[in-house]
Protein backbone atom coordinates (compact mmCIF):
# COMPACT_ATOMS: atom_id res chain seq x y z
CA UNK A 1 0.00 0.00 0.00
CA UNK A 2 3.15 2.32 0.57
CA UNK A 3 4.64 1.54 -2.78
CA UNK A 4 1.19 2.51 -4.60
CA UNK A 5 1.01 6.25 -2.73
CA UNK A 6 4.71 6.58 -3.39
CA UNK A 7 4.20 5.54 -7.32
CA UNK A 8 1.14 8.41 -7.19
CA UNK A 9 2.80 10.36 -5.64
CA UNK A 10 5.72 10.79 -8.16
CA UNK A 11 3.55 10.48 -11.14
CA UNK A 12 1.19 13.86 -9.99
CA UNK A 13 4.60 15.46 -9.07
CA UNK A 14 5.67 14.59 -12.67
CA UNK A 15 2.23 15.72 -14.20
CA UNK A 16 2.53 18.96 -12.14
CA UNK A 17 5.88 19.60 -13.17
CA UNK A 18 5.20 18.81 -16.72
CA UNK A 19 2.51 20.69 -17.17
CA UNK A 20 4.14 23.45 -15.26
CA UNK A 21 6.78 23.58 -17.66
CA UNK A 22 4.30 23.31 -21.12
CA UNK A 23 2.83 26.65 -19.69
CA UNK A 24 6.44 28.44 -18.99
CA UNK A 25 8.73 27.34 -22.11
CA UNK A 26 5.81 26.13 -24.98
CA UNK A 27 2.32 28.00 -24.17
CA UNK A 28 1.81 31.32 -25.38
CA UNK A 29 -1.67 32.83 -24.87
CA UNK A 30 -3.28 34.93 -28.11
CA UNK A 31 -3.77 37.88 -25.65
CA UNK A 32 0.18 37.90 -24.64
CA UNK A 33 1.36 37.94 -28.00
CA UNK A 34 4.68 40.39 -27.91
CA UNK A 35 4.14 43.71 -29.96
CA UNK A 36 7.06 45.49 -31.83
CA UNK A 37 6.96 48.14 -29.83
CA UNK A 38 7.54 45.77 -26.58
CA UNK A 39 11.06 45.14 -28.05
CA UNK A 40 12.57 48.76 -26.66
CA UNK A 41 12.18 47.21 -23.03
CA UNK A 42 14.91 44.36 -24.03
CA UNK A 43 18.20 45.64 -22.85
CA UNK A 44 19.95 44.50 -26.14
CA UNK A 45 17.69 46.87 -27.88
CA UNK A 46 18.55 50.09 -25.89
CA UNK A 47 21.40 51.47 -27.72
CA UNK A 48 19.36 51.54 -31.17
CA UNK A 49 16.30 52.68 -29.79
CA UNK A 50 16.02 55.31 -32.66
CA UNK A 51 16.80 53.40 -35.48
CA UNK A 52 14.40 50.74 -34.30
CA UNK A 53 10.93 52.97 -33.56
CA UNK A 54 12.28 54.32 -37.33
CA UNK A 55 12.07 50.77 -38.81
CA UNK A 56 9.09 49.68 -37.17
CA UNK A 57 7.25 53.01 -37.94
CA UNK A 58 8.49 52.75 -41.77
CA UNK A 59 6.93 48.88 -41.58
CA UNK A 60 3.77 50.13 -39.91
CA UNK A 61 3.11 52.20 -42.99
CA UNK A 62 4.16 50.15 -45.63
CA UNK A 63 1.39 48.60 -47.72
CA UNK A 64 0.85 44.98 -47.60
CA UNK A 65 -1.26 42.40 -48.40
CA UNK A 66 -2.86 39.82 -45.27
CA UNK A 67 -2.75 36.23 -46.55
CA UNK A 68 -4.01 33.20 -44.19
CA UNK A 69 -3.18 29.58 -45.18
CA UNK A 70 -3.88 26.16 -43.31
CA UNK A 71 -1.43 24.33 -41.54
CA UNK A 72 -0.51 20.48 -41.82
CA UNK A 73 -2.64 20.36 -39.05
CA UNK A 74 -5.36 22.91 -39.04
CA UNK A 75 -4.19 25.39 -37.88
CA UNK A 76 -5.18 29.04 -39.35
CA UNK A 77 -1.48 30.68 -40.34
CA UNK A 78 -1.32 34.58 -41.43
CA UNK A 79 1.69 36.59 -43.10
CA UNK A 80 1.94 40.08 -44.43
CA UNK A 81 2.71 39.96 -47.91
CA UNK A 82 4.72 42.87 -49.15
CA UNK A 83 5.08 43.22 -53.53
CA UNK A 84 7.83 44.89 -54.94
CA UNK A 85 6.82 43.27 -58.67
CA UNK A 86 4.74 40.04 -59.60
CA UNK A 87 7.58 38.26 -61.16
CA UNK A 88 10.52 39.29 -58.30
CA UNK A 89 12.02 36.68 -55.95
CA UNK A 90 10.11 36.14 -52.80
CA UNK A 91 11.82 36.15 -49.53
CA UNK A 92 9.77 33.87 -46.77
CA UNK A 93 10.26 35.71 -43.31
CA UNK A 94 10.08 33.26 -40.25
CA UNK A 95 10.35 35.04 -36.96
CA UNK A 96 11.89 34.17 -33.15
CA UNK A 97 10.33 32.33 -30.39
CA UNK A 98 7.17 34.37 -29.17
CA UNK A 99 8.24 37.50 -31.00
CA UNK A 100 6.68 39.48 -33.58
CA UNK A 101 7.45 39.76 -36.87
CA UNK A 102 8.22 42.98 -37.84
CA UNK A 103 9.90 43.08 -34.67
CA UNK A 104 12.87 40.68 -35.30
CA UNK A 105 12.87 41.34 -38.96
CA UNK A 106 13.12 45.51 -38.47
CA UNK A 107 15.34 46.80 -40.77
CA UNK A 108 16.26 43.68 -42.46
CA UNK A 109 12.79 43.65 -43.91
CA UNK A 110 13.83 47.03 -45.49
CA UNK A 111 16.83 45.91 -47.13
CA UNK A 112 15.25 43.04 -49.00
CA UNK A 113 13.24 45.62 -50.62
CA UNK A 114 15.93 47.70 -51.11
CA UNK A 115 17.24 44.76 -53.15
CA UNK A 116 13.75 44.55 -55.25
CA UNK A 117 12.12 41.47 -53.36
CA UNK A 118 8.56 40.17 -52.35
CA UNK A 119 8.21 39.65 -48.77
CA UNK A 120 5.99 36.86 -46.76
CA UNK A 121 6.52 38.09 -42.79
CA UNK A 122 5.15 35.27 -41.61
CA UNK A 123 3.29 35.15 -38.01
CA UNK A 124 4.44 31.91 -36.64
CA UNK A 125 2.17 29.71 -35.25
CA UNK A 126 0.76 30.95 -31.56
CA UNK A 127 2.25 34.15 -32.10
CA UNK A 128 0.53 37.35 -34.05
CA UNK A 129 -2.36 36.12 -35.87
CA UNK A 130 -1.89 32.58 -36.09
CA UNK A 131 -3.33 30.26 -34.61
CA UNK A 132 -2.32 27.98 -31.96
CA UNK A 133 -1.27 28.21 -28.25
CA UNK A 134 2.15 26.14 -28.28
CA UNK A 135 5.79 27.83 -29.86
CA UNK A 136 7.73 24.31 -30.65
CA UNK A 137 10.70 25.94 -31.10
CA UNK A 138 11.20 24.83 -34.86
CA UNK A 139 9.78 21.19 -34.57
CA UNK A 140 6.58 22.41 -36.60
CA UNK A 141 7.29 25.69 -37.33
CA UNK A 142 9.37 24.11 -40.17
CA UNK A 143 6.32 22.14 -41.87
CA UNK A 144 5.11 25.68 -41.58
CA UNK A 145 7.75 27.12 -43.25
CA UNK A 146 6.75 24.07 -46.42
CA UNK A 147 3.59 25.10 -46.22
CA UNK A 148 4.12 28.65 -47.07
CA UNK A 149 6.67 28.02 -49.89
CA UNK A 150 3.80 25.90 -51.50
CA UNK A 151 1.72 28.78 -51.26
CA UNK A 152 4.40 31.33 -52.75
CA UNK A 153 4.71 28.81 -55.78
CA UNK A 154 0.78 28.21 -56.28
CA UNK A 155 0.06 32.65 -56.44
CA UNK A 156 3.61 33.77 -57.80
CA UNK A 157 4.11 30.69 -60.25
CA UNK A 158 6.15 27.70 -60.66
CA UNK A 159 9.45 29.52 -61.57
CA UNK A 160 9.37 31.83 -58.63
CA UNK A 161 12.92 31.69 -56.34
CA UNK A 162 12.52 31.59 -52.50
CA UNK A 163 14.97 32.64 -50.39
CA UNK A 164 14.42 31.28 -46.40
CA UNK A 165 15.03 33.81 -44.20
CA UNK A 166 15.07 33.56 -40.89
CA UNK A 167 16.05 34.81 -37.12
CA UNK A 168 16.55 33.49 -33.92
CA UNK A 169 14.23 30.63 -33.53
CA UNK A 170 13.10 31.46 -37.04
CA UNK A 171 17.01 30.94 -38.10
CA UNK A 172 16.23 27.76 -36.21
CA UNK A 173 13.90 27.02 -38.22
CA UNK A 174 14.27 27.60 -41.92
CA UNK A 175 17.73 24.93 -40.59
CA UNK A 176 15.56 22.88 -39.76
CA UNK A 177 13.52 22.69 -42.74
CA UNK A 178 16.61 22.77 -45.02
CA UNK A 179 16.58 18.51 -44.87
CA UNK A 180 12.75 18.50 -45.82
CA UNK A 181 12.00 18.12 -49.71
CA UNK A 182 11.43 21.60 -50.53
CA UNK A 183 11.47 22.39 -54.25
CA UNK A 184 14.72 23.57 -56.24
CA UNK A 185 12.62 27.27 -56.08
CA UNK A 186 14.33 27.24 -52.90
CA UNK A 187 17.74 29.04 -53.86
CA UNK A 188 19.23 30.02 -50.57
CA UNK A 189 19.27 29.97 -46.65
CA UNK A 190 19.77 32.97 -44.25
CA UNK A 191 20.10 32.26 -40.39
CA UNK A 192 20.95 35.31 -38.08
CA UNK A 193 21.45 34.10 -34.46
CA UNK A 194 19.99 30.35 -35.18
CA UNK A 195 20.37 27.73 -32.14
CA UNK A 196 21.97 24.13 -33.04
CA UNK A 197 18.78 22.41 -31.49
CA UNK A 198 15.47 22.90 -29.01
CA UNK A 199 17.02 20.86 -26.15
CA UNK A 200 19.60 22.59 -26.10
CA UNK A 201 18.90 25.94 -26.23
CA UNK A 202 16.31 24.95 -23.60
CA UNK A 203 19.07 24.01 -21.31
CA UNK A 204 21.25 26.88 -21.78
CA UNK A 205 18.80 29.35 -20.76
CA UNK A 206 17.66 27.13 -17.87
CA UNK A 207 20.88 27.03 -16.66
CA UNK A 208 21.40 30.64 -17.59
CA UNK A 209 18.52 31.06 -15.10
CA UNK A 210 20.38 29.25 -12.35
CA UNK A 211 17.90 26.38 -12.52
CA UNK A 212 19.22 22.50 -13.00
CA UNK A 213 18.71 22.17 -16.92
CA UNK A 214 19.62 18.36 -16.65
CA UNK A 215 16.51 17.68 -13.61
CA UNK A 216 13.93 19.85 -15.66
CA UNK A 217 14.04 18.67 -18.82
CA UNK A 218 12.86 15.27 -19.24
CA UNK A 219 10.01 16.73 -17.67
CA UNK A 220 9.28 19.90 -20.07
CA UNK A 221 9.82 16.72 -22.91
CA UNK A 222 7.03 15.15 -21.46
CA UNK A 223 5.16 18.70 -20.91
CA UNK A 224 5.22 18.98 -24.56
CA UNK A 225 4.17 15.46 -26.13
CA UNK A 226 1.15 15.81 -23.33
CA UNK A 227 0.11 19.08 -23.66
CA UNK A 228 1.66 20.34 -26.94
CA UNK A 229 1.14 17.22 -29.23
CA UNK A 230 5.18 17.18 -29.89
CA UNK A 231 7.88 15.47 -29.68
CA UNK A 232 11.14 18.34 -28.87
CA UNK A 233 13.82 16.01 -30.29
CA UNK A 234 12.20 15.50 -33.37
CA UNK A 235 14.27 17.47 -35.13
CA UNK A 236 17.58 19.36 -34.85
CA UNK A 237 19.27 21.98 -36.56
CA UNK A 238 22.18 20.76 -36.94
CA UNK A 239 21.79 17.54 -37.71
CA UNK A 240 19.30 19.08 -40.39
CA UNK A 241 22.04 20.97 -42.08
CA UNK A 242 23.93 18.18 -42.20
CA UNK A 243 21.58 17.00 -45.38
CA UNK A 244 20.82 20.50 -46.43
CA UNK A 245 20.56 21.36 -50.64
CA UNK A 246 20.63 24.23 -50.74
CA UNK A 247 23.27 27.04 -50.01
CA UNK A 248 23.50 28.83 -46.50
CA UNK A 249 24.65 31.84 -44.83
CA UNK A 250 24.51 31.99 -41.16
CA UNK A 251 25.22 35.05 -39.49
CA UNK A 252 25.81 36.02 -35.51
CA UNK A 253 26.45 38.40 -33.12
CA UNK A 254 30.01 37.86 -31.27
CA UNK A 255 28.45 39.33 -27.92
CA UNK A 256 25.09 37.10 -28.03
CA UNK A 257 23.99 36.38 -24.45
CA UNK A 258 21.17 34.18 -25.57
CA UNK A 259 22.32 32.08 -28.27
CA UNK A 260 26.11 31.29 -28.00
CA UNK A 261 28.29 32.68 -30.71
CA UNK A 262 29.21 28.74 -30.32
CA UNK A 263 26.11 27.36 -31.78
CA UNK A 264 27.12 29.48 -34.94
CA UNK A 265 30.33 27.75 -35.38
CA UNK A 266 28.99 24.27 -35.05
CA UNK A 267 26.06 25.06 -37.39
CA UNK A 268 28.79 26.03 -39.77
CA UNK A 269 31.20 23.39 -39.67
CA UNK A 270 27.94 20.66 -39.80
CA UNK A 271 26.59 22.02 -42.85
CA UNK A 272 26.74 19.86 -45.74
CA UNK A 273 26.33 22.73 -48.75
CA UNK A 274 28.21 26.03 -49.68
CA UNK A 275 28.13 28.23 -46.96
CA UNK A 276 29.22 31.36 -45.61
CA UNK A 277 29.85 32.79 -41.94
CA UNK A 278 29.29 36.14 -41.00
CA UNK A 279 30.28 37.75 -37.15
CA UNK A 280 29.39 41.16 -35.85
CA UNK A 281 31.15 41.45 -33.07
CA UNK A 282 29.53 44.11 -31.21
CA UNK A 283 25.97 42.14 -31.75
CA UNK A 284 24.09 40.51 -28.76
CA UNK A 285 21.14 38.67 -29.56
CA UNK A 286 19.28 39.63 -32.78
CA UNK A 287 20.75 43.06 -32.86
CA UNK A 288 23.37 42.42 -36.28
CA UNK A 289 21.48 44.78 -38.39
CA UNK A 290 20.56 47.01 -36.09
CA UNK A 291 24.54 47.38 -34.40
CA UNK A 292 26.01 48.05 -38.25
CA UNK A 293 23.52 48.29 -41.14
CA UNK A 294 25.93 49.19 -43.66
CA UNK A 295 27.92 46.00 -43.18
CA UNK A 296 24.87 43.65 -42.56
CA UNK A 297 23.09 44.77 -46.09
CA UNK A 298 26.84 44.55 -47.98
CA UNK A 299 27.24 40.70 -46.41
CA UNK A 300 23.63 39.79 -47.53
CA UNK A 301 24.00 41.33 -50.64
CA UNK A 302 26.85 39.49 -51.97
CA UNK A 303 24.96 36.22 -50.81
CA UNK A 304 21.78 36.66 -52.69
CA UNK A 305 23.50 38.10 -55.78
CA UNK A 306 25.67 34.62 -56.11
CA UNK A 307 22.23 33.17 -55.52
CA UNK A 308 20.63 34.63 -58.07
CA UNK A 309 23.55 34.92 -60.57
Amino acid sequence: MVLFWICLALLLLTAALSAGLYVFVFFNHPDKHKQPQQYLSDEQYGPYRELFTSYIDEIAELPCKRIYIKSFDGKKLSARYYESSSDAPVAILMHGYRAAAAGDFAGILQILRKFGHNILLVDERACGKSEGLTVTFGVKEREDCRSWVRYVLRHNGEDTKILLYGVSMGAATVLMASELDLPVNVVGIIADCGYTSPKEIICKVAEGMGLPAKLLYPFARIGARVFGGFDIEASSAVEAVRHAKVPILFIHGYQDGFVPYSMCGELYDACATPKAMETFDRAEHAVSCLSDPWKYESVIGSFIKGLLS
